[in-house]
């Protein structure tokens, strides 16, 4: 399996690995460090978008849009389909709780609710002016 990291500097650094059980192997630390490091960087940047209302927003909208809190059955093979969106909705929302612990949670939670806001703002506009017509 090979995997990129791009760090903020400009440099790439591509690393091929595989499962290596065997401590003494220098292949066994390169992948464990690559693995903490991947942990780290997912980290940074859950709480670097989460920390943000923008990137709330987003979390919102890719849940909306993976079906995270909806139904993905249709009656026909389209459900697959939307089942494999939903797994990648699903993930995000797993590690987020993973990598941040009640931190992410919180934050998920402070999402939900300012999109829930939004959403009730809009239906109260729509409702005010379908009354003023």
């Amino acid at each position: 399996m090979t995997a990129t990291l791009h760090y903020k500097n400009g440099w790439v650094c591509e690393m091929k690995y595989e499962t290596v059980h065997d401590t003494n192997k220098a292949s066994y630390w390169h992948q464990r460090f690559f693995q903490e490091e991947i942990a780290r960087l997912d980290g940074e940047a859950y709480k670097y978008m989460l920390n943000d209302p923008r990137g709330r927003w987003f979390l919102m909208r890719l849940f909306d849009n993976t079906y995270v809190n909806a139904t993905t059955f249709t009656g026909n093979s389209q459900s697959f389909f939307n089942e494999g969106k939903r797994s990648v909705g699903i993930n995000v929302a797993r590690k987020i709780v993973e990598t941040l612990g009640i931190e992410g949670i919180k934050l998920r939670q402070q999402a939900e609710l300012e999109y829930i806001k939004v959403q009730k703002d809009a239906e109260r506009m729509i409702s005010e002016r379908e009354e003023e017509g």
